[in-house]
């Protein structure tokens, strides 16, 4: 069963419609938002080929702007009688503005949105942003660049005809009333764009209709894509996520009014709520011995970067072997910075792998006035016919990566599979020693961290490195992920692409999940009737089911229960046994007993994460899923215990010198029901009890500082 349906005309219906042929149909393209926000169970239809038998299936339904037609009205019995949750755009046809005793008149396109809703204003503000938010087309931003360069002097693919329609507002809007006595809920106001005193009801619910006065998918979903630059002008977007979480409360609503459950992937692996990606423009000649410092000044941060590298510079004297440097180096990758897009650029990607030794996966669009520098749509398609995994969308303000809606000559939407990463966060405000911004970037940083997104912090690597790396040891590691944009991408594209991933929940709270690819981690979140949230972890490759058993309570709580299958919750059943069994929690807190007490229980998951982070920084490589890992100097023995339930881990071996240890360690695995996990008394300057390649991974946490001298630390190692 579909929980989600999305219904909408298609272009050539629009156009029969009677509708302008220059204004493009968008909402369509509303399932871009969705998958972007997790929502996964979403099934698209144009009513040429609607059966609206299928929609008893559904939990609610999506109408799309069909231009005012009459066919809208073939789904008003489904919120008559209570049937179906039903959410329409405008412009509504008379018969559902009647249903929702409001009347219309026209009105501009673009307004403001005043949330005043309680219950909708706190479904919106889950989501991290702003609620409501600025609806419009946005406004021209001009760059200095050469005419030569404007994508209509080269041999883009795009119609002027087909520009224009992709600049024009893919929605309508109608300024509503309602009669006093008329027993209907105005969730969300209408402010006008020029005097904000003149205010009408935007989005209004009576029963299981909930109507929009305006064309919210279409905004929405054009919101993901960006129109050809008009000379030297481009669109400058206005901020969509207020109105996107709007959207997300509306279906919750609608979820929770039905009785049943909501499902969506959260954006990052279990254990991570926001994610980082370095980004370095090498802009300018960098040397290898350059490059190294950098690339070791991350490992000690813990970060690895993309370097998005001119071609030019592979030319000059050093720049090849700069280039190489990092490319050998664990975690960092190199991808290409355009100077000449549609003109050139396909020698500068080969100039870049020969000295590579690698295909590019991604690219970003260099600033230089004589270059193509940023003009829109045809960035992206000249990304996705290079057949890159992730480019950039420089005008609009997403605070999570999504994949583009482009724009068909015949008036249709398409979908390119290329990721835009969200718009860059600048550390250099300039070429001059001081000149940063990172007195000003906890505020957008903090932004992207309340919802869940990804910042793409850019540096350019021959700029303030005291300052920057300086900046990346302050900032908070509490739930980041750290990846490259490939990385990124790559998780991206398996868990936020509806043709790769279905999430559904039953009404029970079980969970079917179906994914194309092999995947560690994926979390699952679960809206109960009553509102509640819960959260649940889960390895997948293919088919999935998980129980309707209660998850954890919180994204972060996963850094404790990273796999549903097997930790129920480390906190509640497995931490007491360490702490017991040290006895000291009943101290003072700072005290330092009771320090080493929550070290050995309540606070192992953090340092097992912090491990993982620090061994990926150095090595490159993710998780321990499928290894023999050694833990030596186990201690107590909750590190190796954590190692093998929540790690993914094939086998932990902890070894210590004191016997008495190992003893009470080894009957708290066997309390915990943990199988791949043992314990052996042994001394790490001798490993009696390990065959010589047996393992693959050896963790010694908090044990050589505490050997005797040189020799002993020279045994051990």
């Amino acid at each position: 069963m579909t929980a989600i349906h999305l219904i909408t005309a298609s272009a050539q219906q629009a156009r029969a419609y009677g509708r302008e042929r220059r204004r493009a149909y968008w909402s369509g393209a509303l399932t871009l938002v969705l998958e972007k926000h997790g929502l996964l169970d979403v099934e698209l239809h144009s009513h040429e080929d609607l059966d609206v038998a299928r929609l008893d299936e559904a939990i609610v339904v999506l109408v799309g702007d069909s231009g005012g037609q009459a066919w809208q009205c073939d789904l008003l019995a489904l919120a008559t009688h209570g049937r179906r949750q039903l959410i329409a755009e405008g412009p509504l046809p008379a018969e559902l503005e009647e249903r929702l005793g409001v009347r219309s008149q026209p009105a501009p396109r673009e307004g403001s949105l005043l949330v005043t809703d309680s219950a909708i204003r706190a479904g919106t503000e889950r989501y991290g942003d702003a609620v409501g938010g600025h609806v419009g087309v946005g406004a021209w931003d001009s760059t200095e660049r050469e005419p030569a360069m404007d994508w209509a002097a080269l041999r883009v693919p795009i119609a002027l005809e087909r520009a224009a329609a992709w600049h024009a507002a893919g929605w309508e809007s109608r300024r509503w009333s309602r009669p006093a006595d008329v027993d209907v809920v105005a969730l969300v106001e209408w402010l006008d764009a020029v005097d904000t005193s003149e205010r009408w009801p935007a989005v209004v619910a009576r029963e299981g209709l909930v109507g929009c006065s305006f064309g919210l998918f279409g905004f929405l979903a054009q919101s993901h894509s960006s129109p050809p630059a008009d000379g030297a002008r481009a669109r400058k977007w206005p901020r969509s996520a207020g109105t996107e979480a709007l959207l997300l409360a509306l279906i919750d609503r609608a979820f929770e009014r039905e009785g049943r459950v909501r499902a969506r992937a959260m954006p990052w692996p279990a254990g991570h709520s926001w994610a980082l990606t370095v980004r370095h423009d090498v802009d300018r000649p960098i040397g290898a011995a350059e490059a190294g410092e950098i690339v070791s000044r991350h490992r000690a941060a813990g970060t690895a970067a993309t370097w998005y590298w001119r071609a030019r510079r592979v030319e000059e004297e050093g720049g090849a072997e700069a280039l190489r440097a990092v490319v050998a180096a664990a975690g960092h990758e190199v991808a290409h910075h355009t100077e000449r897009l549609w003109a050139g650029d396909e020698q500068e990607r080969d100039a870049l792998e020969q000295a590579a030794g690698s295909p590019m996966r991604g690219s970003c669009a260099h600033g230089d006035p004589t270059c193509f520098r940023w003009q829109g749509a045809p960035n992206v398609l000249r990304a996705a016919e290079l057949g890159y995994r992730y480019t950039e969308l420089l005008s609009h303000a997403h605070l999570l990566p999504h994949r583009f809606a482009a724009l068909l000559d015949d008036g249709d939407v398409t979908t390119l599979d290329v990721v835009c990463l969200p718009h860059h966060e600048s550390f250099d405000r300039g070429m001059k020693p001081g000149q940063t911004y990172a007195a000003q970037l906890d505020v957008p940083i903090d932004r992207f961290r309340r919802a869940s997104g990804c910042v793409q912090l850019l540096n350019h690597p021959d700029l303030h490195r005291e300052e920057f790396f300086g900046f990346l040891e302050q900032l908070s590691t509490t739930g980041r992920l750290d990846v490259t944009a490939g990385e990124l991408a790559d998780w991206w594209h398996a868990t936020h692409v509806r043709e790769q991933l279905r999430v559904r929940c039953g009404a029970d709270g079980a969970i079917a999940v179906d994914a194309r690819l092999p995947l560690r981690g994926l979390v699952v979140e679960r809206r109960w009737p009553d509102g509640r949230l819960d959260y649940v972890s889960l390895d997948v490759s293919g088919r999935a089911q998980v129980g309707p058993g209660p998850g954890a309570s919180s994204p972060l709580d996963l850094a404790r229960a990273p796999v549903a299958q097997r930790v129920s919750d480390w906190g509640r059943d497995v931490a007491p046994r360490f702490a017991a069994l040290l006895g000291r929690t009943d101290l003072p807190t700072g005290d330092p007993r009771r320090v080493t007490a929550e070290i050995n229980s309540t606070l192992v998951p953090e340092r097992a994460h912090e491990l993982l982070r620090l061994r990926r920084s150095l090595t490159g490589e993710r998780g321990l899923e499928g290894l023999d890992v050694l833990d030596a100097g186990s201690g107590v023995g909750a590190l190796t215990l954590y190692l093998a339930l929540g790690c993914g881990a094939r086998s932990v071996l902890g070894v210590d010198a004191r016997e008495p240890l190992v003893r009470s360690a080894e009957q708290i695995a066997v309390a915990s029901g943990v199988a791949n996990v043992r314990y052996a008394v042994d001394d790490v300057t001798a490993l009696i009890q390990l065959e010589d390649a047996s393992v693959d991974v050896v963790i010694a946490n908090n044990v050589l500082s505490y050997l005797s001298g040189a020799e002993q630390l020279d045994a051990a190692l």
